[in-house]
């Protein structure tokens, strides 16, 4: 009897030993923080599994860590209902973590930088061209239907998105479409639109928000130096409020984008567009370029000034006058006398 119960005092010891043991492996497994070599990404489709991506995962140095990790998934059933989708293993992630991220759908996130004074084609041509963003729809007239309705802001007899997606940075995943990602920046420019035109000075002479867009999109391209932005904006304001041409020359390079090549000529100036803003008074018929936060406050939000008129000094800035005469002789200084 004595032999048999220090027998059964033994077997006693060894598994509890085991036990501990196992569980010391166990949570080592779960909660130590693996050296990653490097940062590893994973792309999970549909039909795989967590057990089959055990395998691919660098945490195990052994056949028996894996082991315990495989019981680790049999205990948490619920980390093996994966998403797909694409995940980064980041250095020094946890079992536990990684398969936290797997789990929740928290998926790698990539971001793409839509530049203001940029136009619509050259936003389109950059997402088309981004890593792992699934292009769906790139013809502008069927994003424009897709996005615009009957009563929106950005709602023209053009079908045209221009200047009515704000510029910023955004982040996508692999899942997000093309036209996912430029409906986000159609609903930005929306909530931004509708503060600041809400906001906007009342005696300005801009009457619609889709104004607001187009005097904000002359304004981004005019614009090198930030703290001209109002100044220019208030430029612009008065010669709307004396119904004189804006006479600005982006306004003339959109108009005829296919023939411009770098240099304005007196043929350009001349050219009757719906844009050239030398020859219609008023605004052109749609935004030329697509436009951020700051250009669209300028826009609804003028300096105060009794300027009328401003030349490019070749620095960036701008020489602004109230009368042609002083604006004539700055035209002289710092464009007719330009490389003399």
């Amino acid at each position: 009897m004595n032999i048999l119960k220090k027998l059964m005092i033994g077997m006693l010891i060894v598994s509890i030993m085991l036990i501990v043991s196992l569980m010391v492996v166990y949570q080592q497994v779960v909660s130590t923080d693996f050296k990653v070599v490097n940062h590893q990404d994973f792309v999970i489709e549909k039909g795989q599994t967590s057990f089959g991506l055990l395998s691919d995962i660098p945490f195990f140095d052994s056949q028996k860590n894996r082991y315990i990790a495989r019981l680790w998934l049999k205990l948490n059933e619920e980390k093996t209902k994966i998403k797909v989708g694409h995940f980064e293993l980041a250095e020094r992630e946890t079992l536990s973590t990684f398969f936290k991220k797997l789990v929740s759908g928290q998926q790698k996130q990539f971001s793409v930088s839509l530049i203001e004074g940029q136009s619509f084609d050259q936003w389109l041509k950059l997402l088309i061209n981004s890593k792992h963003l699934i292009i769906d729809i790139t013809d502008e007239t069927i994003l424009y239907e897709k996005f615009v309705s009957t009563n929106d802001f950005c709602r023209n007899d053009y079908q045209k998105l221009e200047g009515c997606l704000l510029a910023d940075t955004y982040l996508y995943t692999s899942q997000d479409t093309l036209s996912s990602t430029l409906k986000r920046t159609y609903t930005q420019m929306s909530n931004a639109l509708n503060r600041l035109w809400g906001a906007r000075y009342q005696d300005i002479a801009i009457r619609s928000p889709y104004d607001a867009l187009i005097l904000a999109s002359i304004i981004e391209k005019e614009t090198a130096v930030a703290t001209e932005r109002g100044l220019i904006s208030g430029v612009f304001n008065n010669r709307l409020h004396k119904n004189m041409r804006l006479q600005t020359d982006p306004t003339v390079i959109y108009g005829v984008r296919d023939e411009y090549e770098g240099d304005i000529t007196r043929k350009h100036l001349r050219t009757p567009t719906p844009y050239n803003t030398y020859v219609i008074k008023g605004l052109p018929i749609t935004p030329i370029a697509m436009v951020g936060l700051a250009s669209l406050e300028a826009a609804t939000k003028p300096e105060l000034t009794d300027y009328l008129y401003f030349v490019a000094k070749g620095n960036g800035t701008h020489h602004f006058s109230e009368t042609l005469a002083e604006h004539n002789k700055a035209v002289g200084l710092y464009q007719l006398n330009k490389g003399k």
